[in-house]
């Protein structure tokens, strides 16, 4: 190897480092905000993969490659690992683009367009393509070290698994749910689901109702003694009302679509308790306008 050849090398290590320390960082600080409080569904527009397990192994597999990253082990396959999954992202932030969703919710409370994550998947699957670990040809490749990589491969995703279930059944033991577990890591007296309530398309003029569940997880009666929110929606009707302990309660989501133009609307409201009357817990309501204005957004803050 040249000396030419060995600087070349060395720079593109470093670069590959760059960019799997910020990857690692980013993908961490992601799953913390999702198990943080008021974290809002993966997939707000399918219900049937926006479940708590659903969302507990899409934290624990981003903890687990960001640890995974930031850590330099197996780099050939952490890069593989990043790569396969940023292609995954950027098809759910696609689609959820596509469909209308106001916010992807993949940085938890944080409102986040899904097209602009969606273009942002791509420039990272852009940035893999070029900044990558050393990798020779796969021809080069041994007997062994493909036995190798494929033992570690196994290993890791069996250690993934396994570790899943442990949480999933100790927090069933333990808290009697999943969604129970969430709340106490989060010191929530109460919870709320959907956190993200999706109105779907709507047409100027409608009047329209959703419904949300308030969960009491403390074991006493819980008081919710009011709502907020911002822009034409309410949540107030039967408030104040008392949820037994270990219950939960029906609170009714009412939007009025003014005349608005095509777009997306976006708000964020406050459910308060006498349990935990400093720490409102926050619910996102959206939905995707259709008339036949000018294309435009709408957002409250």
């Amino acid at each position: 190897m040249t000396i030419e050849t060995a600087k070349t090398r060395t720079f593109a290590i470093r670069r590959w480092d760059v960019l799997r320390i910020a990857l690692g960082i980013l993908l961490l600080t992601a799953a913390y905000l999702k198990l943080s409080r008021g974290d809002l569904s993966l997939l707000p527009q399918a219900r049937i993969l926006a479940t708590s397990t659903l969302q507990l192994a899409a934290v624990e597999w981003e903890l687990a490659l960001g640890i995974w990253l930031l850590s330099s082990a197996f780099q050939v396959g952490a890069w593989i690992a990043t790569l396969s999954t940023f292609f995954l992202f950027a098809a759910v932030s696609g689609y959820l683009a596509h469909i209308g969703v106001a916010t992807c919710g993949c940085f938890g409370s944080i409102p986040t367009s899904p097209w602009r994550v969606f273009w942002f998947d791509l420039g990272v699957i852009a940035a893999l393509g070029v900044l990558h670990p050393p990798i020779g040809p796969i021809f080069l490749f041994s007997r062994s070290d493909c036995r190798r990589g494929a033992l570690t491969a196994c290993r890791f995703g069996l250690s993934i698994i396994a570790l899943f279930a442990a949480i999933v059944g100790l927090s069933t033991l333990v808290f009697g749910s999943l969604e129970g577990a969430l709340a106490r890591l989060r010191g929530d007296a109460i919870s709320v689901s959907p956190s993200y309530v999706d109105f779907g398309i709507v047409e100027p003029g409608q009047v329209l109702e959703r419904k949300l569940l308030v969960q009491n997880w403390t074991d006493k009666p819980v008081r919710l003694i009011g709502a907020t929110v911002h822009g034409p929606c309410s949540m107030t009707d039967g408030m104040p009302m008392q949820i037994p302990k270990g219950e939960m309660c029906e609170i009714t989501v009412r939007l009025r679509v003014g005349g608005w133009s095509n777009g997306t609307f976006l708000t964020r409201g406050e459910i308060w308790s006498d349990a935990d009357e400093s720490r409102p817990m926050p619910v996102m309501v959206g939905c995707r306008v259709r008339s036949s204005g000018v294309a435009s957004s709408v957002s409250n803050p």
